[in-house]
């Protein structure tokens, strides 16, 4: 399945708070407090000018944050490089690899801009860092407050 990925409006607010809630939700219920809940409209206002959508059939499935670092907390990306954050599939269409066409995106605009792109997520996910090892490299583990946290780099 294909879908199309654009920058996200003003008019997708509610789409992507709902997009973001339910997925949020699924993790809460599987014990992975990786994101706050409820989301609100005020944050998601202030992602919007970062955030682009993945949408098939007009409706939302997939979203992320694509910004510009030149380091993740301690590790130092050596000079600035996209970062991808808050990279969500509705509940619904997980397992699908639809995630992938959000990586082939944010990797042509890496190239677009001749910046390397990373992303992280929880270490303790050992089925999602397994998926992601498809699209990219583990390049590092980095020690959190209470946690580790997964940085990868894009293929």
């Amino acid at each position: 399945m294909n879908g199309l990925i654009r920058k996200a409006e003003i008019a997708d607010i509610e789409d992507l708070l709902q997009l973001y809630n339910e997925a949020t939700l699924k993790l809460i219920n599987q014990g992975i407090n990786q994101w706050s809940y409820p989301w609100d409209e005020e944050t998601m206002a202030d992602l919007l000018p970062q955030l682009v959508v993945l949408e098939n059939n007009r409706q939302l499935i997939g979203a992320m944050v694509i910004s510009e670092k030149a380091h993740f907390n301690t590790y130092s990306f050596g000079k600035p490089a996209l970062f991808l954050e808050k990279i969500v599939i509705h509940p619904r269409m997980q397992g699908k690899k639809i995630s992938g066409q959000l990586f082939d995106f944010a990797r042509v605009q890496g190239e677009l801009v001749k910046k390397a792109v990373y992303f992280d997520c929880w270490a303790g996910n050992e089925k999602l860092i397994t998926y992601y090892l498809n699209y990219a490299k583990q390049i590092a583990v980095i020690d959190e407050e209470d946690y580790e946290v997964a940085l990868f780099q894009l293929y």
